[in-house]
């Protein structure tokens, strides 16, 4: 059972970030001392435009409804920091052979997975802090869905920590002794009692905020161009097969190695098409809707002597 090769410090550093500068308006956030975070249970509070609580106006860690909640002596270390969220980072093991202990989750997931233990005691304390918080803020565990060094280090740079970290309720883990996971938005497994627990993504909230005013995602606009694509070279043609290969090669020396990861991390687009993408899957990739726009523009050099570029206009 392979250990993360990354700290959980290096993930939580990381990880805070994005959700500070990246989903958040910059705040000055709150990073609790480990004296004080014995008694809260959570790693770091800060502010993001998650869309619930932007509406509900957040509130203050110094609130006296987190100040009640800890001894007398340390109620004045608790700054006065605007926050909507309160995250406890879990760094995992990956669960990778079907030996015990581990039997039942491999059998459940059928295959391998992502595995980390719940401490009751702060899981209690999370669960007393979201009770208290009520509706003006979330408390989560946070924890990757990668495991490797060198995908942390991708992730950073481009700036994917959050859409590839796990976020759970606490409140519902409580009374379990592991939990386990495989994606950042499906539903996870909870142990010893086995029980299915419904993710609770930050991120996914907030794009459907930022995609509310939008005619379409950016994957349905790839979707969109991809039939469009298949259309017009039926009506012309146009041997879509024979290029398809040679526009996947293009695609994939102008993408490079970031090509495989999902167009649609959060999972936005619901729909299947009838047809394949170019790389041969139903979901979009940042390297199919590269060789869409690639395909599209040989497709116009060919038989309308012109040479076009494709935006979508959302996101310019």
């Amino acid at each position: 059972m392979p250990q993360s090769q990354f700290s959980e410090d290096e993930f939580e550093q990381n990880l805070l970030f994005e959700l500070r500068e990246v989903y958040g308006p910059g705040l000055p956030h709150f990073k609790p001392s480990r004296v004080l975070e014995n008694n809260i249970g959570y790693d770091f509070g800060v502010a993001t435009w998650h869309p619930a609580l932007r509406e509900r106006g957040g509130l203050y860690v110094d609130d006296p409804r987190f100040r009640v909640m800890l001894p007398i002596q340390r109620r004045a270390l608790l700054r006065h920091r605007y926050v909507t969220a309160l995250i406890q980072c879990k760094v995992p093991f990956y669960v990778t052979k079907r030996k015990p202990p581990h039997v039942d989750a491999f059998d459940y997931w059928g295959g391998p997975y992502y595995r980390f233990e719940i401490d009751q005691s702060q899981a209690n304390r999370l669960r007393a802090t979201q009770q208290a918080a009520g509706k003006r803020a979330c408390v989560r565990y946070a924890t990757p869905c990668f495991h490797l060094e060198t995908d942390s280090e991708a992730y950073v740079i481009m700036g994917l920590i959050t859409q590839f970290t796990h976020f759970a309720a606490p409140i519902t883990l409580v009374g379990h002794q592991h939990y386990t996971y495989r994606h950042p938005i499906q539903v996870g497994r909870a142990f010893s009692d086995p029980e299915d627990v419904e993710p609770a993504p930050l991120v996914r909230d907030i794009v459907d905020a930022l995609q509310d005013d939008q005619v379409e995602t950016l994957a349905e606009h790839a979707l969109n161009l991809w039939v469009a694509f298949v259309h017009a070279a039926d009506e012309t043609r146009f041997d879509i097969q024979r290029e398809k290969q040679l526009s996947l090669e293009l695609a994939s020396r102008a993408v490079g190695p970031i090509g495989r990861l999902p167009l649609d991390p959060f999972g936005v687009l619901r729909q299947r098409s009838e047809f394949s993408w170019p790389d041969g899957t139903f979901e979009p990739t940042i390297l199919s809707f590269a060789a869409v726009i690639v395909g599209l523009e040989r497709f116009a050099r060919r038989f309308a002597n012109c040479r076009i570029r494709i935006f979508h206009s959302a996101w310019n």
